[in-house]
């Protein structure tokens, strides 16, 4: 699917369930609190992690934001966020839920690219988003990610290792791709980036899915 369909896709979704098309789990009803709930939980366990510890603070982008479900939960953590998206309806109604002045919520119109500076960003994350995009897609956007990291920044990310299966209604659907870690792993040195950890996660109903925790330089002590 090119990057044009998933825009037309994603901004039926938003219409349709955007809950249920972002958070896809079967037998599952999201209302708005358990929805955005979940955000807070998962960058809670993130956030606990070895990795994370005295990294909060400075400037934060949740890339693929959808309706901030992420974004709102970084507020706790970081001084200013920012969510980026490819679906204008997802971030009309991102922003109508938005609570802080500190998050912006920016219309990504030139993805593949970043319309952002290097070094841009103390952390990056991105979390059932990628596994949407096609493989060559996701190379350019790990790419694109680090670039806009800051040197000792973090970078974390999911993708799960097999593809196939998704959703589909009679109005939107979306796809599911994996990567293989071995691969992954190449795109992040290729892009510069320098891989810190890889665990598996549960953030996915994909059996074997991953996060990548990445930055740009080495980070003393750890």
């Amino acid at each position: 699917m090119t990057i044009s369909d998933q825009k037309v896709n994603w901004n039926r979704f938003a219409q349709i369930n955007p809950y249920y098309a972002i958070m896809t789990i079967p037998g599952q009803t999201w209302t708005e609190k358990d929805f955005y709930a979940s955000g807070k939980d998962q960058i809670n366990h993130i956030m606990q992690s070895p990795v994370m510890i005295d990294r909060g603070k400075g400037k934060a982008l949740d890339f693929g934001c959808g309706i901030g479900r992420l974004t709102q939960a970084l507020l706790s953590y970081f001084d200013e966020v920012i969510g980026i998206d490819i679906s204008e309806k997802m971030l009309s109604l991102a922003r109508e839920y938005n609570k802080s002045a500190k998050c912006k919520y920016l219309l990504n119109e030139c993805a593949p690219v970043l319309a952002a500076d290097d070094n841009q960003y103390d952390f990056v994350i991105s979390l059932l988003v990628l596994q949407h995009i096609e493989n060559n897609d996701t190379e350019k956007y790990i790419h694109e990610l680090i670039r806009v990291l800051k040197p000792n920044g973090i970078f974390i990310y999911q993708l799960p290792t097999d593809s196939g299966g998704g959703l589909e209604t009679v109005d939107a659907k979306y796809e599911m791709h994996g990567m293989a870690i071995d691969n992954v792993m190449k795109i992040i040195e290729e892009g510069d980036g320098i891989l810190i950890e890889v665990s598996q996660e549960n953030v996915s109903t994909c059996t074997d899915s991953y996060l990548y925790f990445v930055t740009k330089s080495k980070i003393d002590g750890r």
